[in-house]
């Protein structure tokens, strides 16, 4: 695709189509001016918009038309999409009575650096994690993460998928260096494992509670609110005390420097920028900087992961307290 192509607009509420994910949705227009956006092969860009009445994100992703899907039960025509390419938005303008946009496709950068590719591994690793605790999903949800190869697809795979604000996924769009791309997706895929794994310990905790309190005789609970109240009583128990456990060990983890999502990326960035990679001692300079001291990058991404994880994990507790908090006081 060439820079500045001009596109239908296709709007997308509240959800951000990436490369190579699918999305079924109608289309603009009507008559000969829509025809050729509607055959397979058609190019549209899909729009992420906030809510009815509200503008266009700055960023889309260029679909191609793979075919007709079922129609809506309006009766309204509806298109099965694909991602192929993402796009920064230059003007929206009306062309035969609907929406259009010009847009420049964006390049991936650096896909082929070798951190993309250890990252990815990382992310790949991580995402199967949380298919193996999502007892809910096939098990042939494994097979697209274990077959896709290329660190910017497989980032883009796990971003459509990953559970994210749309402020996060708007910046994942956004992002064409493939490096720091695939560390913004590698530091959410860890904190919904940490959510993941926290329910899963709690849930274990909760029932062994329940079992002893009832074979010390504690009486029946009435209503579907009282049994409710009581698990979020029992929930608030055990993430008080872990909170509690993690705040005697917050000077072992300020020492290790746990990172944030950006500073996890800010380090991806650092560590392919060519002035430092090509250079063996301000190589050493940044990784003793980062507190790590080997020189595989794997090892590096998985000492940074596990205290990311660590911080995320404190973050997800005492989310989950306030919101017990604020149930319970209603």
């Amino acid at each position: 695709m060439d820079p500045s192509i001009t596109f239908p607009v296709v709007m997308l509420d509240r959800a951000v189509l990436f490369p190579g994910a699918t999305v079924a949705l109608p289309l603009p227009g009507r008559g000969a001016a829509a025809a050729k956006h509607k055959k397979t092969g058609g190019l549209v860009a899909v729009c992420t918009v906030r809510g009815p009445m509200q503008g266009l994100e700055g960023f889309a992703c260029i679909a191609e038309v793979r075919g007709r899907a079922q129609d809506a039960p309006s009766g309204e025509a509806v298109y099965v999409l694909q991602g192929q390419a993402r796009a920064m938005l230059a003007e929206v303008m009306l062309s035969d009575g609907f929406q259009v946009v010009e847009a420049d496709p964006m390049q991936d950068q650096r896909e082929d650096d070798p951190l993309a590719f250890a990252l990815a591994e990382s992310a790949r690793k991580t995402s199967l994690e949380i298919v193996h605790l999502m007892k809910e999903l096939p098990r042939e949800a494994k097979g697209p993460i274990e077959g896709v190869k290329a660190p910017s697809a497989l980032a883009d795979l796990l971003a459509a998928n990953v559970e994210a604000e749309l402020d996060e996924k708007l910046e994942l769009l956004s992002t064409r260096d493939v490096p720091t791309r695939t560390a913004h997706v590698l530091a959410l895929l860890a904190r919904q494992l940490e959510i993941l794994l926290m329910r899963e310990r709690a849930n274990v905790w909760i029932r062994a509670e329940m079992q002893k309190e009832a074979r010390a005789g504690h009486p029946a609970l009435q209503t579907e609110e009282e049994k409710r109240r009581y698990v979020l009583r029992l929930q608030r128990r055990y993430l008080a005390t872990l909170v509690g456990a993690d705040e005697e060990q917050a000077s072992a983890l300020q020492y290790r420097g746990a990172p944030s999502t950006a500073s996890l990326a800010a380090a991806a960035r650092s560590l392919t920028d060519p002035a430092t990679a090509k250079s063996e001692p301000a190589w050493r300079s940044l990784l003793q900087a980062l507190g790590v001291h080997r020189e595989s990058l794997s090892h590096l991404i998985e000492e940074r992961l596990t205290v990311l994880r660590e911080k995320q994990r404190k973050e997800v507790q005492r989310a989950q307290l306030r919101a017990i908090d604020e149930d319970l006081a209603r």
